[in-house]
């Protein structure tokens, strides 16, 4: 299921040892800060808030992901995870698909359905 190079960056990231590159494939597409403003400006909620919310959760622009050692198989810039039912795939790899995805936890659960969310 996993080659060996995942293995080693794994076990050395678990260890502390370092912050591995994550292998081919294992990390979302690097959107840049105005593709992710342009899709949160879509929606009716507060883009200031939501675009800390996504430099806090995903660091925008970065190669950042936690899919591969998080429990709840968090997904995309808003970090949406599995429990919401959200297809994986495409959270990782269609922005529109991840802020619509971010926009309806908004509306069922609010800014603190975010742990990054200070408010």
């Amino acid at each position: 299921m996993f080659g060996i190079e995942f293995l080693i960056a794994f076990v050395a990231f678990v260890l502390g040892l370092s912050e591995p590159e994550p292998p081919p494939g294992w990390y979302c597409p690097c959107f840049t800060e105005s593709e992710v403003r342009s899709e949160i400006e879509k929606y009716p909620w507060d883009v200031s808030i939501m675009m800390d919310i996504a430099y806090e959760e995903s660091a925008i622009g970065s190669r950042y992901y936690n899919a591969a050692i998080s429990p709840t198989n968090d997904r995309c810039v808003l970090q949406i995870n599995n429990i919401h039912g959200y297809d994986t795939v495409r959270l990782r790899t269609d922005l529109r698909y991840c802020v619509r995805a971010g926009y309806e936890v908004w509306q069922q659960q609010g800014y603190r359905a975010w742990t990054t969310y200070e408010g």
